[in-house]
């Protein structure tokens, strides 16, 4: 498998046909994403083949096979009553405690990377993991005298919701970004802000202008911070045996996660954090 990053510059002859040429950069450029986003989500398809996505978006289907190895496109499967168990990973998210549980799927499933590598390498393989949010797992069960469901590179499809979420974050990616640093301009940086807990940061940064709703809102959020992406804002975990059952967070990474995540003004973030520096902000 060429060590190809999505879409990077060039071109590939595809193997079989010498005289078909594809790019491997149709979407590294923002005008190729918006006009690849804009066929899928008019598309009354809810799923395609590796080889049809490919041909629409002009690239080799092993660069699709990278991107679901990279976590990036997320490559399905149909499952026919598959018995799968389902758990939580308390190493990985202690504020989580979900019960493992067996249940019977079918319909489309998500490929997880191990099995995504697999199929790069070999072109088919026994499925056992399935796609999950970090901190979770589910794992395929081979029914007694019965062996794992097999998956190979033409039962491979991609869902029509995964395309449109890749081309979404894709779009984003290629996007002018706006520099943070003016979210810093107006503060004190000789200052040092204050750690605070799940409870304090939802009276700093307000999602719902009823108390209770904004309370519940942080603690939902901080109890799934690691598929949130609010983790990288901790200070430390939420922690039982040090007498902590909130998480403790730095604000200023927390505003830089509004701003990135739930497209806060970077002005309004700012001002609180600015508040924060003269000592004015709720403590």
């Amino acid at each position: 498998m060429n060590n190809w990053a999505g879409f990077p510059s060039g071109t590939k002859t595809v193997s079989g046909d010498d005289n078909m040429t594809v790019s491997r950069n149709k979407l590294s450029d923002i005008s190729s994403v918006r006009e690849a986003l804009t066929g899928i989500e008019s598309s009354k398809r809810s799923y395609y083949s590796l080889k049809e996505l490919s041909k629409m978006w002009v690239c080799p289907v092993e660069s699709l096979l990278d991107l679901g190895h990279q976590g990036k496109l997320r490559l399905s499967v149909m499952a026919a009553k598959w018995r799968v168990q389902a758990g939580c990973d308390s190493k990985t998210d202690p504020e989580s405690n979900d019960d493992v549980s067996e249940h019977i799927v079918s319909g489309h499933v998500d490929l997880a990377i191990p099995t995504i590598q697999a199929l790069i390498s070999e072109g088919n393989t026994s499925i056992e993991d399935l796609w999950a949010e970090p901190g979770f797992y589910y794992k395929v069960i081979a029914e007694k005298g019965k062996q794992l469901p097999v998956a190979n590179l033409d039962s491979v499809q991609i869902q029509r919701s995964n395309a449109i979420e890749y081309l979404t974050n894709r779009a984003a990616e290629l996007a002018p970004q706006p520099s943070l640093e003016p979210m810093f301009a107006n503060v004190n940086a000789s200052s040092p802000y204050k750690a605070r807990k799940t409870d304090q940061i939802a009276k700093l940064f307000r999602l719902d202008s009823d108390d209770k709703k904004n309370l519940e809102t942080w603690r939902n959020l901080a109890h799934h911070a690691m598929r949130n992406g609010l983790a990288a804002a901790r200070v430390a975990p939420a922690s039982s045996k040090q007498g902590r059952t909130q998480t403790i967070y730095h604000p200023e990474e927390v505003g830089k996660w509004l701003v990135d995540q739930r497209n806060w003004d970077p002005e309004k973030v700012a001002r609180i954090l600015e508040r924060i520096a003269h000592g004015s902000a709720t403590s």
